[in-house]
């Protein structure tokens, strides 16, 4: 299976799926003082507490992605030449581990 963004490194996939985790963690009040900037934290002066993308998981042809579950996961996408691979987890239809 594929992700999107399509990442060049497995370590990119990583950070990505990390953030987004940590920003679902976060109660809703608290996310939207994050998107207003009105929430002063060393990120918000690092330009790093915004939103992160989610990370999609999908299956170009071949099946369906589990809800909730394992995923074997490769990357970059075709045609360039695989050059990572990953296991990841999914819970309530979102990627939140990768190793």
């Amino acid at each position: 299976m594929y992700v999107s963004p399509n990442f060049k490194t497995k370590k990119a996939l990583k950070d990505a799926v990390a953030a987004r985790v940590k920003w679902d963690a976060l109660s809703p009040e608290e996310q939207a003082l994050r998107r207003a900037g009105q929430l002063m934290t060393v990120g918000a002066v690092m330009g790093e507490d915004s939103e992160p993308r989610p990370v999609d998981v999908y299956a170009p042809g071949l099946g369906t992605v589990p809800y909730n579950g394992r995923v074997s996961l490769e990357g970059p996408h075709y045609p360039a030449p695989h050059t990572w691979y990953a296991e990841g987890t999914m819970k309530d239809g979102k990627l939140v581990k990768v190793k």
